[in-house]
């Protein structure tokens, strides 16, 4: 089998799992040098075969964190698997110093959040209008937000994680390699909140539609 082949058949595995896979010839490399990315949902992982053969061991990177996954048969088990948010995310916070800062896990049932009840009642930590990008997400992170979802037409809940560092300054849940959280505007004006979740989901919530912060 090809470098090419075995390049393209990681990638075929990859997919077959939810994996969006670029597969490259590296000629400014030398002759026959191959390399699979694969990415899915803030994972990505790097596999390289040069004549045939891993010329490094494959790499995998979450969370900020890279791991070498020894071998072909381990990197291709490792495209099966969940990544483990919880194991990951203590990783990456600084062991001594760090705070990780755990869900709020709310148990009331969404289905007795009355819509109307909490537009009517809502005291939100900030003022969608006057308040400053910064001051509004310092507002939700750590929190459940419960909020609107106008398309499903039900009350939803998120908790918007993050890791308080030795400097204090804070992070996002993911490190925030990909810019996911942020303020933004539509094309229609409406301002929207945007973050991943503890689940690693990327999630986008109308400033307007959040009932409640807790």
């Amino acid at each position: 089998m090809t470098s090419q082949r075995k390049a393209e058949k990681f990638a075929e595995v990859a997919q077959e799992h939810g994996w969006e896979t670029e597969v490259t010839e590296r000629p400014d490399l030398g002759d026959d040098y191959w390399e699979t990315n694969c990415n899915r949902a803030g994972e990505h992982i790097h596999i390289f075969y040069t004549n045939n053969q891993l010329t490094e061991t494959p790499k995998y990177t979450f969370l900020g964190r890279t791991l070498s996954l020894h071998n072909t048969a381990t990197a291709t088990r490792k495209l099966a698997t969940e990544p483990d948010l919880t194991k990951t995310y203590k990783r990456v916070a600084p062991k001594r110093s760090a705070r990780l800062q755990a869900p709020m896990l709310d148990e009331t049932p969404l289905e007795e959040e009355d819509p109307t009840v909490l537009f009517a009642r809502r005291d939100l930590p900030f003022d969608i209008v006057e308040s400053s990008d910064a001051e509004i997400l310092k507002a939700v992170r750590g929190s459940t937000l419960i909020y609107w979802n106008s398309l499903a037409k039900r009350v939803e809940r998120e908790f918007v994680p993050y890791i308080v560092g030795k400097d204090r300054n804070v992070q996002i849940f993911n490190v925030d390699l990909e810019d996911t959280f942020y303020l933004a505007e539509t094309d229609e004006g409406k301002a929207y909140l945007s973050f991943m979740n503890i689940n690693g989901e990327y999630r986008a919530v109308h400033l307007e539609n959040i009932l409640e912060v807790r």
